[in-house]
């Protein structure tokens, strides 16, 4: 499976400026931060202006807030947003010096970021192997561990998956690959697992390949409408 995302990232990964080579720690927080509840095409449209405007830590600690909310309009929830990124900007100048440590403990430590962010930071920022789980990740680990996984809502149980699987090497391009897989391939409503690279390993994905075969090979032998197959995936 690990090898699997891997190699069709490698292929089809999805272009940001957050990704590109040269980023930093900070860089990584700030993507993952505007990043919530709202669209990577609406970051894409403010995060180099974002990073040009405040480049660290302590510009973005001394931002003006008017100046912070016309970026951040952009986006939406800009009041919420505002808040969360004063009190994180101002939590790391005055208690670590505008430095961002490289340690999930010292990570969670700062203020609205919580397992999945962390994760990333060190992951993306660090360099470090480190597991992440959103929901598109959630659903893929859903559907490919289909018969094995009894409880779906344990978010501990996603989480130890994840941290079994992520390689210590590429481990970057695998995260990435989840994702984007997710995003693009593996999606809430219409998944297409006949694109997938994760279907021959799918629980679900199997079952969806047997119940086409069956679909096509019926149309042969019953009337117009007859012998149709619905299906349907869980989450």
């Amino acid at each position: 499976m690990v090898s699997s995302v891997i190699d069709w990232e490698k292929r089809n990964m999805r272009q940001f400026e957050w990704r590109k080579p040269g980023r930093t720690a900070y860089s990584v927080l700030v993507a993952e931060v505007l990043l919530r509840r709202t669209t990577s095409k609406a970051v894409s449209g403010v995060y180099s202006e974002f990073l040009h405007r405040y480049p660290d830590v302590i510009s973005l600690a001394k931002a003006e807030p008017k100046d912070l909310l016309g970026l951040l309009s952009r986006i939406g929830l800009q009041g919420q947003r505002l808040r969360g990124i004063q009190e994180l900007a101002t939590y790391l100048l005055h208690e670590h010096g505008g430095k961002i440590w490289g340690e999930y403990e010292k990570l969670r430590e700062i203020p609205h970021v919580g397992r999945y962010t962390a994760n990333a930071v060190l992951s993306f920022g660090f360099g470090k192997s480190s597991p992440i789980v959103d929901s598109n990740v959630t659903r893929i680990l859903r559907r490919v561990f289909a018969s094995e996984i009894r409880d779906s809502r344990r978010e501990r149980l996603f989480w130890a998956i994840a941290e079994k699987l992520v390689p210590v090497y590429a481990h970057e391009c695998f995260n990435w690959g989840l994702l984007d897989i997710g995003a693009t391939i593996c999606t809430y409503r219409t998944p297409h697992c006949e694109a997938c690279p994760l279907v021959a390993v799918c629980d679900t994905g199997l079952k969806m390949s047997v119940h086409v075969q069956k679909t096509s090979s019926s149309k042969h032998n019953t009337p117009s409408g007859a012998g149709k197959c619905c299906r349907t995936l869980g989450g």
